[in-house]
């Protein structure tokens, strides 16, 4: 039997060149892969602007679900519009977040809850691939990757925040999740420090 042996003629330059191509490869997937998770986000971020300001609420099946707030009799209609979310228990497990209520932030249990039943869409992937010219297994895949790695970071204490584009996700390293309106960010010394994720378009 004859023993496998390399070859005494191996081209050392060849293989570097190889190797070299194959970096090459290799990065241009990343890179391309990259692009498609921000196409796909940015359009899904616009359908979710756009609807909620029209009067609708906007199904997230990763996340939760979103509308504009009723603005009261004393403010000004000129006054900026805001957003409340209402997470899915499901996200809120899978993070092991602590969830404080507020204007902005609903919980399923509440009374208020029932109002995100009021003219509700959702977001349909097969739609968002259309517009991103993806299949949606691939639009399903993008969105999947950016909740699951907005999840690891919020539970590995990390500052974290998601634009949304009528607010921001965001996971604070003391274990909560909030959404928060453009006009009411809270201040974080994380976010100084570089210690976050900020998805954006």
């Amino acid at each position: 039997m004859t023993p496998i042996r390399s070859s005494s003629n191996a081209n050392p330059l060849r293989e570097s060149v190889t190797e070299k191509r194959g970096e090459k490869h290799h990065s241009t997937l990343v890179k391309d892969r990259l692009r498609q998770i921000q196409r796909v986000w940015t359009a899904m971020t616009k359908f979710v602007a756009s609807q909620t300001a029209n009067g609708r609420t906007v199904d997230l099946p990763l996340a939760g679900k979103f509308k504009k707030q009723r603005k009261d009799g004393d403010e000004a209609e000129n006054a900026p519009d805001k957003y409340c979310f209402m997470p899915h228990l499901d996200f809120i497990g899978s993070g092991h977040f602590k969830y404080p209520e507020n204007d902005a932030n609903i919980s399923p249990f509440s009374k208020a809850s029932a109002s995100f039943a009021i003219s509700l869409c959702t977001v349909s992937l097969t739609s968002i691939g259309a517009v991103c010219s993806l299949d949606r297994e691939s639009v399903a895949t993008a969105l999947k990757s950016i909740f699951v790695e907005f999840i690891k970071a919020g539970r590995s204490g990390k500052y974290c925040k998601l634009d949304m584009r009528v607010g921001h996700l965001v996971a604070y390293p003391d274990g909560s999740l909030q959404f928060e309106n453009y006009t009411e960010q809270r201040q974080n010394k994380a976010v100084d420090d570089g210690d976050y994720i900020d998805i954006v378009d």
